[in-house]
């Protein structure tokens, strides 16, 4: 458990520093035109906040799977590895085959399935919202024609 806690505390600082900084950059008068309509909270939480936090929110996602997968450095310095193995995650065991028993072959399985639970809160973001196409620039008024 001071594992888990430690690499809790430890990433969600991050979290507290961005959300916060992501719902003051939302528009108050989106949130104005939403009452003026008539929406409800929910909806206003569903249709105008959460789109605009959501590039937040991603980056809050990925760098806190990967700061939880790859907890080396917690279990080294709290247990290594516990006395039973209780904390032995796939990070630790892996750099252990690599390094203390010198065994890269047993540590590369592991050391892929690290990449790719890393990856994966990254490669399952949906696209940046399309721009709205602006107006094509306006051709200049036509030259008078000269008096005859």
């Amino acid at each position: 458990m001071p594992v888990a806690s430690f690499t809790i505390c430890s990433t969600l600082g991050f979290g507290f520093f961005l959300f916060p900084a992501a719902l003051q950059s939302v528009p108050e008068v989106l949130y104005e035109s939403a009452a003026f309509d008539g929406a409800e909270r929910f909806a206003t939480f569903r249709n105008i906040t959460l789109p605009l936090i959501r590039p937040i929110a991603g980056v809050v996602a990925i760098t806190s799977t990967a700061g939880g997968v790859l907890s080396f450095g917690e279990i080294d310095f709290l247990t290594q590895g516990g006395p039973t193995g209780d904390t032995n995650v796939l990070a630790y065991a892996s750099s252990t085959n690599a390094f203390r028993a010198r065994d890269t072959r047993t540590a590369a399985a592991p050391t892929l399935h690290l990449l790719a639970l890393s990856l994966t809160p990254a490669v399952a973001q949906p696209p940046p919202p399309r721009a709205a196409p602006h107006d094509p620039p306006h051709s200049p008024p036509p030259e008078p024609s000269p008096p005859p």
